[in-house]
This record gives C-alpha cells, sequence and structure tokens, in this order.
C-alpha cells in the first residue's frame, strides 16, 4: 500500500457514528409533524408526570451558525431536557415532513446523545409520543 494513502478501513473510530441510545423507528403516521407530535408528548407529560420540568432547547445553529458560536448553543442539541427530583433527561422527538418523510437524527445529534450517553445521562429518540413518555416514567420508577 502506498504511504501517501490512508487506510479508512483501519481507522479505530467509524467516521459515522451509531446511536448508543434508543432511537424509535418511524412509526409510519405521516400526517403527524414533529411539532405535533411534541405537542402531544408534552400534554401527556404534564397530564402523567406533573412533577417533571420539561424544557425545549432552542437550537439556532443552522440558522444562525456565528450568534450560535457567539452564545454557546451546542450543534446536535436535542428537543427536549428535563429534570425531576434525583433526575435528568434529554429527549429527542422526531416527526414526517409534508412529503411523508420521516425526519432522521443528523450526525450531530448522534454525536451529542453519544456523548450524554457515555456520560451516563438517559437520552433517547422517539417518533411516538405516547412512548417517549413511558420511556421517561420507567426513568423515574
Amino acid at each position: 500500500m502506498n504511504a501517501n494513502i490512508a487506510d479508512f478501513a483501519a481507522l479505530e473510530t467509524p467516521l459515522d457514528e451509531e446511536p448508543l441510545f434508543p432511537v424509535e423507528p418511524p412509526d409510519g403516521k405521516k400526517l403527524l409533524s414533529e411539532d405535533d407530535r411534541c405537542g402531544i408528548m408534552l400534554r401527556l407529560m404534564h397530564l402523567q408526570l406533573p412533577k417533571v420540568l420539561i424544557y425545549h432547547v432552542a437550537n439556532e445553529g443552522k440558522r444562525h451558525p456565528g450568534r450560535a458560536r457567539k452564545i454557546g448553543i451546542h450543534g446536535g442539541a436535542f428537543d427536549y431536557e428535563l429534570k425531576w427530583h434525583g433526575g435528568t433527561a434529554c429527549l429527542e422527538m422526531k416527526g414526517y415532513t409534508k412529503a411523508g418523510r420521516p425526519g432522521a437524527l443528523s450526525d450531530n445529534q448522534i454525536r451529542f446523545g453519544n456523548r450524554l450517553h457515555a456520560m451516563g445521562h438517559p437520552v433517547a429518540c422517539f417518533f411516538d409520543p405516547e412512548k417517549a413518555v413511558a420511556w421517561v416514567r420507567g426513568l423515574m420508577a
């Protein structure tokens, strides 16, 4: 092999990471956008788990990269952070586009989620709002 050519197959770390955390596959309910699913999940969370503080993480990194760096917005941050007495978690919700394509985790989101997972923080990605709430309920048990 030519010494000037890198053997990418021999790299210890793959260039594209795979999620090390739970990722629900698309559920086929193409009429529900990500915003719709988030609204349902928030209503269920407030009704079923009222002691959980849940808030959206503003992430304008794609739209305003200069501003993002300046004020500390982190690319790949998940949609929601959740806190309760003795616990915390991060949650990403996905839905479908108007064209009917399912949302997918970006490479930045996978790296962000894997980093949190490696630090021992529970993280997950869901399409189904009810499954997201059930996952949080299981963390609190």
